[in-house]
């Protein structure tokens, strides 16, 4: 069981991608431990009736300001992560790189 702490915020994106952000997170390292929480808490079975499905979840990360001072350049960055988690086969996370 996750759960997100009062002061982040989730939200869905028009893409079917869902954003993340967490406050009070100084280090990479920090949010790719909650980003790999996030992915072990949806990676379990879902039984839908007729079947169960094992759904996969990738995460791309990006962090402020390393990674971006404003909103677009942070997602662009989480985007190029995730593009990286998903050629992985067993990276579930991918932090952005810098520079």
């Amino acid at each position: 069981h996750f759960e997100l702490r009062k002061t982040d915020t989730a939200v869905r994106m028009p893409n079917g991608q869902f954003v993340a952000m967490l406050v009070d997170l100084h280090h990479a390292d920090e949010a790719q431990r909650v980003a790999g929480k996030i992915a072990a808490a949806l990676a379990g079975p879902v039984n839908t009736g007729v079947e169960v499905l094992q759904p996969r979840c990738r995460i791309g990360v990006a962090v402020y300001p390393q990674h971006g001072d404003q909103l677009l350049p942070l997602l662009e960055a989480a985007n190029q992560a995730l593009q990286t988690a998903r050629s992985g086969t067993d990276t579930a996370v991918a932090v952005a790189s810098t520079g």
